[in-house]
């Protein structure tokens, strides 16, 4: 039993729909289920029962929710306390990122410091899912993420700060590269390569392979946007990328041709409503936005 669990638990009774939970706390409805299975196999008996409204709590989920709630609550005051001890509310920023972030953190933690010398950032790589419980649960303060929040949540602020441009890419020795326009039905006996569960590349190429009625089981699963660029470049099979992520100079990748490319989604700084470092915050929303507007005025980022 652990707190995203509990946390899980919580909002399919106040919803009374996994689906619902799962866009509420960024993850997937399959994830939602796996934690009330394991909750319910720790606890060795049954939490939530199907009503007409919906899901609702057995007798034993009724208990289970009052000291859930307390269990939640302690838990959101004990991280509140621990982080004014060790200072975190004076002069440091959490900030979880996805792949993304790897690119863009070098640049703004120079412009960062050069405005404000005194804040400590700590940052962690994550993917999106991941980096959005870590915000909701209190393990960081504001995540800087490369995707269009498909759902509203009330809890959560998003702030546009850029664009980010997604490309189909193989290797040169793949003969598609030969192609001066690439069609869809040109992918059929292709091997993709695809980010890991959790990750929003990941869903958007998914979506796309789905729309264009190609297989998507056909793939090879690479968590690291890196790794997935060296795949490629090997002849592993195609794949979907940042164009941050690309090395102009390097000769061995091809960017394909193909209708519907690229892909634009949204890069945002993600925050809590009425966080207790909004100063810090809105600080480094603003400076984020002008390190990437001036990648644009540089033509770092072409779109």
């Amino acid at each position: 039993m652990d707190f995203k669990e509990l946390a899980t638990f919580m909002n399919i009774i106040e919803s009374g729909s996994y689906s619902k939970t799962a866009k509420l706390l960024y993850i997937s409805q399959p994830t939602a289920t796996a934690r009330i299975k394991s909750l319910e196999d720790d606890l060795g008996i049954k939490l939530l029962k199907r009503s007409g409204k919906g899901y609702q709590a057995t007798e034993a989920g009724a208990v289970l929710a009052v000291y859930a709630g307390r269990l939640l609550q302690i838990q959101a005051e004990c991280q509140e306390a621990l982080s004014q001890i060790r200072g975190v509310y004076a002069n440091t920023l959490r900030i979880d990122t996805t792949a993304i972030g790897t690119y863009l953190l070098p640049g703004i933690t120079a412009k960062f410091k050069k405005n404000d010398s005194q804040t400590k950032l700590f940052f962690a790589i994550s993917n999106t899912n991941e980096a959005i419980d870590s915000l909701l649960d209190g393990s960081v303060d504001v995540v800087l993420a490369s995707f269009t929040p498909d759902n509203d949540n009330e809890d959560l602020c998003f702030t546009i700060v850029g664009y980010d441009t997604l490309v189909l890419v193989s290797s040169i020795d793949n003969p598609i590269t030969q192609l001066k326009k690439v069609r869809v039905q040109d992918l059929k006996n292709e091997n993709f390569i695809v980010r890991e569960q959790g990750s929003n590349t990941r869903k958007i190429f998914y979506d796309w392979l789905h729309e264009n009625g190609l297989d998507a089981g056909n793939s090879t699963e690479i968590g690291q946007p890196e790794a997935i660029y060296r795949a490629v470049a090997q002849n592993v099979g195609i794949s979907m990328l940042s164009t941050f992520s690309l090395r102009p100079e390097d000769t061995t990748i091809k960017c394909l041709d193909l209708e519907g490319f690229p892909i634009t989604r949204q890069i945002n700084v993600i925050t809590k409503k009425n966080h207790k470092k909004s100063y810090l915050i809105s600080t480094f929303t603003k400076l984020v936005k002008e390190y990437m507007d001036e990648l644009t005025d540089n033509g770092t980022i072409d779109f």
